[in-house]
């Protein structure tokens, strides 16, 4: 398990607790399943394992509120998503925050490379997502990020993907359904 948490904290790092509910979710299909706290509802894959904040190890970041683990464990790296969220102090714009932590992930990952940027709307909330890739340590295996980054009021939230470059296409697809059902409450 320790090992499962430190595959979190990388992805969550590489980017720098509600109690929630999980129910099967009929608009994407019976693949998935809601997680849903105060703030935030999300799909889910049925076979992921759902982690929150008050089960972490003292090396994920605490802006870190809720993970999803794949049930396809790999020795080398377990695909997650996680989700932080960052208070907006400064009356910084959502463009100029992602911007930011792109910087910040570009000079903390080793080999990075921005693949791909868009602006789009996820259920009626601005949204950028960026595609990247990198590592944190010369001998850790190069990840693909995917980082999408929503506002609401004084909030900013960062939802993560990370795996390794050889995840099948299908499960990328079944994570951005679910990434592309989140609801900012």
């Amino acid at each position: 398990m320790k090992k499962i948490l430190s595959y979190i904290a990388l992805s969550a790092i590489a980017m720098s607790g509600c109690g929630g509910d999980t129910e099967e979710i009929a608009s994407v299909g019976s693949n998935y399943k809601l997680y849903s706290n105060s703030e935030i509802e999300i799909s889910v894959p049925i076979d992921w394992d759902i982690i929150e904040s008050g089960n972490f190890t003292s090396n994920v970041p605490s802006n870190t509120t809720v993970a999803f683990l794949s049930n396809e464990k790999n020795e080398r790296f377990t695909s997650n998503v996680n989700i932080t969220k960052s208070t907006n102090q400064e009356n910084t714009s959502l463009n100029d925050f992602s911007k930011s932590s792109m910087l910040n992930a570009k000079k903390k990952l080793l080999e990075f490379k921005q693949l791909s940027f868009e602006e789009e709307s996820i259920n009626n909330t601005e949204a950028i997502t960026y595609v990247f890739s990198g590592k944190q340590r010369a001998k850790e295996p190069i990840l693909d990020f995917q980082q999408t980054f929503m506002k609401n009021e004084d909030t900013f939230y960062t939802i993560t993907f990370a795996h390794l470059p050889s995840e099948t296409k299908a499960n990328i697809d079944k994570v951005n359904t679910g990434i592309n059902t989140i609801t900012i409450l």
